[in-house]
């Protein structure tokens, strides 16, 4: 085919035009990630304050307000499934000055349950994995309820009887009591609540047969006695609960529905200001202060690039969605 050499001029000038604009915005993130950040940072927390994603922001707060010799201010935003305080970041210019704290409940509602407008993939860019913790199953202590073997065979001869509470509906303990149910067959009644305190309250006082939380709020009613843990949601033994068995070690090979926070950015924010966040918050999670404490309030330090906390997330996504339909939940 024959091609004019005018054409192959305006081409050429095409390429070089577009060359030129990639290398200049590759020097500019640059330049702007080598100064940031120059004003105050904002993590928005999607919850009320005094939960653990509220914990764990304000503590990557105050040392990255440290650190940058700017104020790092926590945000809470709570309401509308997680989405108020989501849709609040991604609207937000994406210059590195507005992120994300996400957990397991944003993950389901950016897309996996309802009709938000919301996009997971599209609309966030993955920064940092901040820390992973574990649900507990427990019971109170005058439960026959021993162990995984005693849970499955009461619930194989009662179907449908016992029941569990959790923090609400598509919850990290929701999906964790949906694995449960989905890798042994047996049926359970969910009863959700507004929250964890009033589904621990119900559980030690005999309104529900056991309930699935995290470990901080769990925590005193196992040192009072006014609950007895059963098992935990992880492949590995929680160091804070170093006698307590794993589901997986229970018969429930793989099993892992961990709790997580971690820190995402409005999808258009560049990668130089990401990868410098990334790299300060990085070390901060290496600190041995920031692991014991977060050890101390029942997670573990996590961290890692944002490439894997992007393979971390797809894989969980995953796992929700089989989840999502095996139980048949809706949101809308």
């Amino acid at each position: 085919m024959l091609i004019l050499p005018w054409i192959r001029e305006i081409d050429m000038q095409r390429v070089l035009t577009g060359l030129v604009a990639l290398l200049l915005a590759a020097s500019t993130g640059s330049a702007a990630a080598q100064v940031f950040p120059q004003r105050a940072v904002r993590i928005v927390v999607p919850f009320t304050p005094g939960g653990g994603p509220d914990v764990a922001a304000r503590v990557m707060g105050k040392y990255l307000s440290d650190m940058w010799a700017q104020p790092v201010l926590v945000e809470n935003r709570a309401g509308g499934r997680t989405l108020i305080g989501t849709e609040l970041v991604v609207r937000s210019a994406p210059d590195g000055y507005t992120l994300l704290m996400i957990t397991n409940e944003v993950l389901v509602s950016t897309g996996l349950g309802g009709s938000a407008a919301i996009s997971l993939q599209k609309d966030l860019a993955p920064v940092i994995l901040i820390q992973t913790g574990v649900n507990v199953l427990a019971v109170r202590p005058d439960s026959p309820i021993r162990t995984v073997k005693d849970l499955l065979a009461q619930a194989q001869a009662s179907p449908g009887k016992l029941t569990f509470g959790t923090p609400g509906v598509g919850s990290s303990s929701h999906m964790a009591a949906e694995q449960l149910m989905l890798m042994t067959k047996i049926s359970l009644q969910h009863i959700p609540y507004k929250g964890t305190a009033q589904s621990i309250s119900d559980a030690a006082g005999g309104q529900i047969s056991m309930v699935l939380a995290a470990i901080p709020p769990l925590t005193p009613m196992f040192q009072s006695g006014k609950l007895r843990p059963v098992a935990v949601g992880s492949i590995r033994r929680f160091p804070a609960l170093p006698d307590v068995p794993t589901l997986d070690e229970s018969g429930l090979t793989g099993f892992d529905m961990s709790t997580v926070n971690g820190l995402m950015a409005p999808a258009a924010t560049p990668a130089a200001i990401i990868a410098k966040i990334n790299r300060d918050a990085a070390s901060i999670l290496s600190k041995k202060e920031v692991v014991d404490n977060m050890l101390v309030s029942g997670s573990l330090a996590a961290g890692g690039t944002p490439a894997d906390m992007a393979t971390f997330l797809q894989e969980r996504v995953i796992v929700l969605k089989k989840l999502i339909a095996f139980a048949n939940i809706t949101f809308d």
